[in-house]
């Protein structure tokens, strides 16, 4: 996947990431999304009583296909694709268990099982649009791009394109940095579902990449239209900066912080513009200090704070934040640098 960074090192995200795991969150009976199931212990309570019915009616495909989905939402994902292969050698051509076979593979990173399970179900079922789209989602996973276009291509000559497939062959052009392919594929996104913040988010980064101040249009109807998105607003405030517009990139950082003020990005991206666009070191050193609370391991976190403790006149606490980026990050050039400098003054 692409990471977007501005001069300063900053990472800017596009949500590509999230389409990997898209499958597991896709209509297939049965399936929950992690972290909307009761307490642990209710839900342990439930398995306990499924591993009884199991017990009495042991070739019953459907309660180990249940199992299989209270075991995922526990985040037990070994013992859930046990479950759905005991399912599926009860009722090998149930298509349900075959995708969300191919859902659990492909989470544990099986992309030969994943493959495997999608070519029997649709060996079984051509038109399963799912499946086929789960298969070209694959194809993506694995870099082979010109297969995943040709199954997208499939489905649209079923006439079952949807936002999900122009999304996916936006992502392969822009992988591929065929901008205008990805563009329109974008826009065709956006036709089908104007709420897919996704497309307006990589619509503003791909021009936002490109020099192209139609990045500013895009983010300002992406903001209006997700007031609580976090990497929009942060994506945005990365825009505003680029064209000039500094103001505006204080009011994104605030605002993302009003929506998570705990998580690193928010922290280091207002710690990054109170270091360079004000004089306000201590609390640039504070928001810094925030994103290191939020990632621990962050060289980046730590070498900034140092740059805002130096600006403020505490060149221990400097030197000390130099010292440690060059722990997690051995011969990090810019605090190396940072040091030297330090030993000059």
């Amino acid at each position: 996947m692409k990471y977007f960074k501005s001069l300063a090192g900053m990472a800017v995200f596009i949500s590509v990431a999230a389409l990997l795991c898209l499958s597991a969150c896709q209509g297939c009976g049965g399936r929950n999304t992690p972290g909307n199931n009761d307490t642990i212990t209710d839900s342990l309570s439930e398995i306990d009583k499924i591993s009884l019915e199991i017990r009495q009616n042991p070739r019953q495909h459907g309660l180990f296909f249940k199992r299989a989905g209270m075991y995922y939402n526990q985040g037990l994902l070994n013992e859930a694709v046990n479950d759905i292969e005991i399912a599926l050698r009860l009722d090998s051509l149930n298509p349900i268990y075959l995708i969300t076979a191919s859902d659990y593979y492909l989470m544990l990173g099986k992309s030969e099982q994943t493959k495997q399970a999608l070519d029997k179900c649709l060996a079984a079922y051509p038109q399963n649009t799912e499946a086929r789209f789960k298969l070209a989602q694959l194809y993506f996973y694995v870099k082979e791009y010109d297969k995943a276009i040709a199954e997208v291509a499939l489905i649209e000559k079923a006439g079952k394109q949807s936002d999900k497939t122009y999304y996916l062959k936006a992502l392969v052009f822009s992988e591929n940095n065929m901008f205008n392919a990805a563009v329109e594929s974008l826009r065709k996104t956006i036709e089908f579902n104007p709420q897919h913040s996704e497309a307006y988010n990589m619509l503003g980064m791909m021009y936002y990449e490109a020099n192209n101040k139609l990045a500013v249009e895009y983010f300002n109807t992406a903001v209006k239209l997700f007031p609580q998105n976090t990497m929009i607003l942060l994506n945005a405030g990365l825009c505003y900066e680029k064209f000039g517009m500094t103001d505006q990139t204080r009011t994104m950082y605030e605002r993302a912080l009003q929506v998570d003020s705990i998580s690193y990005q928010p922290n280091f991206n207002m710690g990054y513009y109170l270091l360079m666009y004000t004089d306000d070191f201590k609390a640039a050193a504070r928001r810094f200090s925030k994103a290191i609370d939020a990632s621990p391991k962050s060289a980046e976190a730590y070498y900034n704070r140092g740059l805002a403790w130096e600006s403020a006149g505490d060149l221990k606490k400097a030197a000390d934040d130099f010292r440690k980026a060059m722990e997690i990050v051995p011969n990090y050039e810019l605090a190396i640098k940072g040091l030297n400098r330090l030993d000059t003054k």
